[in-house]
């Protein structure tokens, strides 16, 4: 809770003198309507990557729409997956995209809304006394977080830092202690840029052989904070908020860049959508020069229709009014907008059904 209302106290002191400088909104012309008459209680369970970010959309939507309220509850993985749909909450946040045998269980594309809404770099925080600047490559991290770098002096980081004093100090990993979309992106990130460093593979709950596990992004931050020595990984968001430094990532050009919006995008430049579905596919390698390779996108998914119309209208009108005039509060609070491409697609997938075009063309 301290961390969101950081990240609130930075929104809201941005929007004084004549409100925030945002870059524009995802999509250009006139404003769309955003529900100003609806009436409803709407509540969200899922990611905590992407939590503070709903959190201040809830706190403004009711600006537009006073008489609706949004709740958010940040649940593991498979706690949320398994209360999603009636009788529980409206809408599910996740940072791995639903698959279609998981999308059919939910009454598959004609009923399932499931689209990205924000960006988010995954940031590694560090504690490290007399190191302003840390540069890690793919490979570094892998060896870090698989345990076969112990100590801060290791010849792998002295490559990577050539004319940094790097202290004798043993490294302390942390890591969120429940199974997490976040720990899924950046293991499956691992397994992608330093295949010949990390042998653990993707999952939510990897088995890290060395470290300690803290409740939430949150926790690991503070817990970083509080330890010399020690590293973890977390949104953005979070390392932002508690003004932790942050390495800087080794990309495939061999640039090490931080984790800034401009950097995210040219990563998102990259992804590119599964057939027939609006999830993507991200590429944690990277052309671009100037790209953040631990980037993700984060998607909102909610059924179609439901049993109270003027509820689901009330949500349809939230996802859109995100997928708009929302993206301008995402980078004030460590975030990106939708990437272009998928922009449009995914607002006109909120509206009505999206369209999948038939391979073998219309019937004769």
């Amino acid at each position: 809770m301290a961390v969101l209302l950081a990240l609130l106290a930075v929104l809201a002191g941005a929007c004084l003198d004549g409100g925030p400088e945002v870059t524009p909104s995802v999509l250009e012309g006139p404003v769309r309507p955003v529900g100003a008459d609806d009436v409803a209680a709407l509540a969200g369970v899922g990611s905590s990557l992407v939590e503070p970010l709903v959190q201040a959309w809830a706190s403004d939507y009711r600006l537009v729409a006073p008489a609706v309220s949004v709740a958010f509850e940040p649940l593991v993985p498979v706690a949320a997956a398994s209360r999603f749909g009636a009788p529980g909450p409206d809408f599910l946040a996740t940072d791995v995209p639903l698959t279609v045998a998981e999308e059919d269980e939910l009454g598959g594309r004609e009923e399932v809304v499931h689209v990205p809404w924000a960006t988010s770099a995954i940031a590694l925080p560090y504690n490290l006394p007399g190191v302003p600047e840390l540069r890690l490559s793919p490979d570094t991290v892998g060896a870090i977080f698989s345990g076969r770098a112990q100590r801060w002096d290791d010849p792998a980081i002295r490559a990577d830092n050539p004319a940094a004093r790097l202290p004798s100090l043993a490294i302390g990993v942390v890591f969120p202690a429940e199974a997490s979309g976040t720990t899924e992106v950046f293991t499956s990130y691992l397994q992608a840029a330093a295949p010949g460093g990390w042998a653990l593979g993707s999952s939510a709950t990897p088995p890290f052989p060395r470290g300690q596990g803290a409740a939430g992004p949150a926790a690991v931050v503070a817990a970083v904070g509080a330890t010399a020595g020690a590293i973890g990984y977390a949104p953005l968001a979070y390392a932002r908020a508690a003004s932790a430094p942050v390495a800087s990532l080794g990309n495939r050009s061999g640039r090490y860049l931080q984790p800034t919006p401009a950097a995210v995008n040219a990563a998102m430049a990259g992804a590119t959508l599964r057939p027939a579905s609006l999830a993507a596919t991200l590429l944690f390698t990277p052309e671009a020069p100037g790209a953040y390779p631990l980037s993700t996108l984060t998607y909102v998914v909610y059924q179609r229709t439901g049993p109270d119309p003027a509820r689901t209208d009330a949500l349809r009108h939230f996802v859109s009014w995100a997928l708009t005039e929302g993206q301008r509060y995402a980078e004030p609070l460590g975030y990106g907008p939708v990437p272009r491409q998928f922009a449009g697609t995914a607002l006109a997938a909120v509206d009505r059904p999206l369209e999948v075009e038939d391979p073998e063309g219309p019937e004769e």
